[in-house]
């Protein structure tokens, strides 16, 4: 950036963006004084930063106005530094006085939460500025100031760095105030995801890094129910912020963390919190869920130099979810039924998520997991009490995600030929019957469209023509459900599209005797309404192409079959 630009944007500071705003008339008031004292004519971005930050040191350190006064004031220095700080050229004057500012900064979070601390008002009584507002602009000016730091030269010093990260914007990620917390994150997570020219220094993500292990660990051993608000502010962070971190190192700690929560032990203390007895389960289900939420992230991410890394990562995450039992700490009753029902689909996008990698990457564990993950999808997204409408919402969100499993992973992991590979595939089917079970009745039309998906892929398997026969009597015993009718239908136009008219028509089992009863029989009713539909698809596709053009008894055929 210029110092053409940077005059503009001091020039709108100094008129004021807002006559009746008291914040904008004061910083207006600020920059103008300030400017004045800068040397010469020449009022670089440079000369106005340095003056800024030794305008905060007199303000701290002054011995005849308090802090409390002087609030009002350091918001405007502050905002006016984290506007000026990006047009500071070149980058090596914030590296060289960056034990100042970093002091000044660190300086002025310690004396804005004295002043919290000492039960002064949040705001000033002018709405000029106070406490909240001094730490959020505090934050915003250390992160300009650590972007500003070239992560490829090494002419500064680590500690300095954490020193001026751990006083500032991580401090304020433990603060209590929401805005606060949040300007600290955000302000993390942007000098996390700087790339070139000005990529994140090192310092940075070790420091990061390292909190987050370390509050993990201390989170975990303390075993204190009251500190599960606190790690849920964390895996917050982590779940936007990890993949930037020692995300190794990081996952495996909240894999563990996962799994010690896990534990239901209803014999031990109540204060334990990987054994907290009902009742008192909500925040160690929102943590059960936030952590397999960072996990999710963490698995989807794409990158190529992180492909590796996460292959070998994925097999432990499913391994772990498979032995767990989600229907333990899920069930009804044990949590609020929202928060129940989030935690049993983040459990289930997690156990996909890492079963997807496997299937690409380790394809013999696949074969032996793969059956088990699709009992175990199976098993959280059935509706477990009378409330079927809502829990619908779990199966229809896990099933979605399992057909889209089917399509983009099966294909190739059928084609490598790995041991236990049939045994797999039949396993994966039979589990897949449930589907047809009353208990899937609200999601019928996509817990019915993925066992479809499937039976396209597995097409020659022996258990395909018991699938369809089971198909066949549900939509019997459904007579006057109109809808589950409807999904099922879908379900054999789906399966026909993708194998067949002629291998579909293998698959019927005729049953002479059945076929004498009444002319409205099931088997009868579904040949009827798979011929008029091949006929009417057939016409419709040469009228497409202008060959000829549909009549009305053709339409008519077509309806009649379907009733």
């Amino acid at each position: 950036m210029d110092e053409v630009q940077y005059s503009d944007v001091l020039q709108r500071l100094k008129e004021g963006s807002q006559k009746r705003d008291p914040r904008s008339v004061r910083l207006a008031a600020v920059t103008s004084a300030l400017v004045e004292v800068v040397e010469g004519d020449d009022v670089t971005a440079a000369k106005v930063y340095a003056r800024t930050v030794t305008a905060l040191e007199g303000i701290l350190f002054s011995e005849t106005t308090s802090l409390t006064e002087s609030l009002a004031t350091q918001v405007a220095l502050l905002e006016l530094l984290a506007t000026t700080l990006p047009f500071v050229t070149p980058t090596a004057i914030v590296s060289a006085s960056l034990t100042l500012t970093s002091r000044v900064l660190r300086g002025v979070i310690t004396a804005s939460q004295s002043v919290s601390i000492e039960g002064s008002t949040m705001e000033t009584k002018d709405e000029l500025g106070g406490a909240n507002a001094a730490l959020r602009w505090t934050c915003k000016a250390a992160t300009e100031v650590l972007k500003r730091l070239d992560g490829r030269q090494k002419n500064v010093d680590e500690k300095v760095i954490q020193q001026l990260l751990l006083g500032t914007l991580i401090t304020c990620m433990e603060d209590r105030r929401p805005k606060v917390r949040k300007a600290a994150q955000n302000g993390v997570i942007e000098v996390l995801v700087m790339e070139e020219p000005h990529r994140c220094h090192s310092a940075v993500r070790k420091a990061v890094s390292s909190y987050a292990h370390a509050e993990i660990q201390k989170r975990t051993e303390s075993k204190q129910n009251d500190s599960l608000g606190d790690l849920l502010h964390l895996l917050g962070f982590l779940d936007r912020a990890i993949p930037y971190l020692a995300y190794q190192k990081l996952g495996s700690d909240i894999m563990e963390l996962a799994t010690a929560l896990f534990q239901v032990e209803e014999s031990t203390s109540s204060m334990d919190f990987v054994s907290v007895k009902v009742g008192q389960a909500t925040p160690k289900v929102l943590v059960i869920s936030s952590s397999l939420s960072v996990i999710s992230s963490l698995l989807e991410n794409t990158d190529p130099e992180r492909k590796d890394v996460l292959d070998g990562f994925a097999p432990r995450v499913l391994a772990s979810l498979i032995q767990a039992k989600p229907s333990l700490i899920f069930r009804r009753g044990y949590a609020e039924f929202e928060i129940l029902q989030k935690g049993r689909t983040v459990f289930g996008q997690a156990l996909l998520s890492a079963c997807r990698r496997v299937l690409s990457s380790k394809m013999d564990l696949g074969a032996k997991l793969l059956p088990l993950s699709v009992q175990m999808i199976l098993s959280i997204a059935t509706p477990n009490d009378d409330e079927s409408e809502k829990n619908s919402t779990v199966a229809e969100t896990l099933l979605v995600e399992l057909t889209q499993l089917f399509r983009e992973s099966l294909t190739s992991f059928i084609q490598s030929g790995a041991p236990g590979l049939d045994k797999c595939l039949n396993d994966c089917l039979h589990s897949m019957q449930q589907v047809i079970s009353p208990s899937f009745l609200p999601s019928t039309s996509i817990s019915l469209n993925c066992l479809a998906v499937l039976v396209q892929q597995l097409w020659q398997s022996p258990q395909v023509p018991e699938i369809i026969e089971g198909l066949i009597q549900c939509r019997k015993e459904s007579a006057g459900d109109s809808s589950s009718q409807q999904a099922i239908d879908d379900a054999f136009s789906s399966i026909v599209q993708g194998v067949g008219i002629e291998v579909f028509w293998d698959w019927i089992q005729w049953n002479p005797d059945s076929a004498k009863t009444a002319a409205g029989g099931e088997h009868p009713k579904l040949i009827l309404l798979l011929f008029c539909s091949i006929c009417f698809l057939t016409a419709l596709f040469h009228t497409l192409c202008g060959r000829y053009s549909t009549g009305p008894g053709l339409y008519s055929t077509y309806n009649e079959g379907c009733r």
